[in-house]
């Protein structure tokens, strides 16, 4: 269950790295309009299929979950869905050094707590 506790960390950074909520530190209070904001949901605007890309690359990096599993996390995705995603993030962490610093940080912040 320890896992689940990332995958909700994914969730606020998602929400602060969208703008999709001003207060991203109140994971209690927020929660379900995080998942609402468009990381679960289908579809969504370029910028928030990019950081549910990151999110999906982060969640197979740090918990060791599945494809599938993390693509049922994340609104019932298929696991091909999140293997792209992941390849996307992979291939612009290696090309984008804006990327690849966001995704750096990103990680050291969910990892440090």
């Amino acid at each position: 269950m320890r896992h689940r506790g990332l995958l909700a960390k994914l969730d606020r950074a998602h929400a602060c790295f969208t703008g999709a909520h001003r207060h991203c530190g109140d994971a209690d209070r927020h929660a379900d309009q995080h998942r609402n904001a468009g990381l679960l949901h289908c579809g969504g605007a370029a910028d928030q299929v990019a950081a549910r890309d990151v999110a999906m690359y982060l969640a197979r990096q740090m918990t060791g979950k599945s494809l599938k599993q993390i693509g049922e996390y994340f609104g019932g995705r298929d696991h091909t869905t999140v293997l792209h995603g992941c390849r996307k993030t992979e291939n612009l962490i290696e090309s984008d050094p804006t990327t690849r610093l966001a995704v750096l940080e990103l990680r050291r912040g969910l990892a440090a707590g």
